[in-house]
């Protein structure tokens, strides 16, 4: 896992760089500046824009994917992938425009109270749509060049620091309320910019065609791939955004923002896995090829594992102080406090499920991914439809938490019956432990009044007793040699 490892640690450093800064701005600045219904706006403007960017790449990334080793040759242009590339996300764009100038009335009719500032401000869906559409080609471009780190810098770091920097200025009241948000969709085109101007400064820029390495055959295996990419990345994307959807047209866009604004702290359990995941899943391709079982097997147990112990921390360290997080927040957003919990835990079980996704998306059962996901969006909607009359914006999120844990059931079970792979072992059990004790202490102690030393200490407890019992109960080799390479280090410093 050399390639995975380094890259993901980059990635993971890179990724929490921006972290910070997406939560002091999401967590700290947003809830304190904006209105909840000024947030809730701009979390439907970005679900309703990755929706459509999802349907415009017309699958492409999914053909990069899986087919791209197919392709790679450098000195050859790797046959004109990049051209296909843009050029059919060209197309998909126009295509997704004229859908969206369509359905746009339809996306308001949901009374005027609850949808007057989205209708003044929906326009700003479509440079969205664009930006998003085309950084996610060439950062999957790059990915499959084994470069998976600017992608995540200009995604994860830069484009949240823009972002700060401009609600910064809003604050200072150096623009109104609509220039923010011509700036904050300029953070999404930036990074499409930057990404391109490296591409063509790499040589890697490569837009001529190659119609002579198409063969019927091939061409056929790119639509079949491209089709099932479609409904694989849109339901995917629905899925990820249908709550606020539901949610706005329940509560309203007040509702939406406090959901948004909680929300964010159970996705940061989560975050580990994207650049890990982001170059696995290339790996696991040409493992594919070369039908090397034996290496995907690997790939899934240690990412189960690795993913597992970093979600635990994570997971304990922002549920055990949530007293201290809704003492930074607005009173009305202490609604959202088991939306932390339960969404905390669904991404926990996301990080145990490992590399489970980039396998099957990769092999030759590929189109069961699209079946899994249809199946999620269906559980998604269903449970949605049922929890939030009851419960709220708390309702969204046990349904996003039961809904996921049957796919990640039914996953588990097809890798196993399908090809044999099963990652679990006492290992896992042991992390649980580690867990169990590290919760038991960091909840009988008590906070303070000072929210800086009551956040300091109970992390500082939290973090020193999970990773001791790492220590001594080693679950997972290869993090245990990062701890211990760190303590290592620090003892040089000295």
């Amino acid at each position: 896992m050399g390639i995975i490892q380094r890259q993901s640690i980059k990635g993971t450093v890179i990724i929490y760089g921006g972290t910070i800064i997406g939560f002091i701005t999401s967590s700290l600045i947003f809830p304190n500046v904006l209105s909840s219904e000024e947030i809730g706006l701009i979390g439907i403007l970005v679900a309703y824009a990755m929706i459509f960017s999802r349907f415009a790449s017309l699958g492409f990334n999914a053909i990069g994917n899986r087919l791209f080793p197919y392709f790679r040759d450098k000195e050859k242009g790797h046959h004109g992938f990049l051209f296909m590339a843009l050029t059919t996300s060209l197309i998909g764009f126009l295509l997704s425009y004229v859908v969206f100038v369509i359905i746009k009335p339809y996306l308001l009719e949901s009374g005027t109270e609850k949808t007057m500032l989205l209708a003044d401000n929906i326009g700003f869906v479509v440079p969205l749509i664009f930006s998003i559409l085309f950084f996610t080609i060439l950062d999957t471009y790059y990915r499959l060049l084994f470069n998976a780190v600017i992608g995540t810098f200009l995604k994860e770091f830069l484009q949240r620091f823009l972002i700060l920097v401009f609600i910064i200025a809003y604050y200072y009241t150096a623009v109104t309320f609509n220039g923010f948000l011509i700036l904050y969709v300029s953070a999404f085109f930036i990074p499409l910019v930057i990404i391109t101007l490296s591409l063509i400064s790499q040589r890697q820029f490569m837009i001529r065609p190659d119609m002579d390495f198409l063969n019927k055959k091939f061409v056929k295996s790119m639509v079949n791939v491209g089709l099932f990419g479609i409904l694989v990345s849109f339901s995917g994307t629905v899925i990820l955004n249908i709550d606020r959807i539901m949610l706005k047209e329940f509560l309203g866009l007040s509702g939406t923002g406090i959901y948004m604004t909680t929300f964010y702290f159970g996705v940061l359990v989560g975050i580990p896995a994207r650049p890990l995941l982001k170059i696995s899943s290339t790996l696991i391709a040409e493992a594919w090829k070369k039908d090397d079982r034996k290496t995907i097997n690997e790939v899934y147990e240690k990412s189960s594992l690795n993913q597992f112990i970093v979600g635990m921390i994570l997971f304990l360290g922002i549920w055990l102080n949530e007293d201290n997080i809704f003492r930074v927040l607005p009173a009305e957003y202490a609604a959202g406090r088991y939306v932390i919990l339960f969404i905390g835990i669904t991404y926990l079980f996301e990080m145990l499920c490992g590399a489970s996704t980039a396998i099957i998306s990769t092999s030759k059962y590929y189109k069961y991914q699209a079946y899994f996901m249809l199946l999620l969006i269906v559980l998604v909607i269903a449970s949605n439809f049922a929890f939030i009359p009851l419960w709220g914006i708390v309702g969204a999120a046990v349904a996003s938490l039961s809904s996921k844990l049957i796919v990640f059931i039914l996953r588990y079970i097809f890798l196993l019956k399908k090809f044999k792979f099963q990652p679990y072992n006492t290992k896992f059990l042991l992390v649980v432990l580690i867990g169990g004790i590290t919760y038991a202490c960091g909840y009988f102690m008590p906070s303070f009044d000072n929210l800086i030393l009551s956040l300091v200490l109970k992390s500082a407890v939290i973090a020193t007793v999970f990773f001791i019992l790492l220590l001594i109960l080693k679950p997972s080799e290869d993090i245990h040699r990062i701890i211990m390479n760190t303590l290592s280090l620090v003892r040089k410093g000295r």
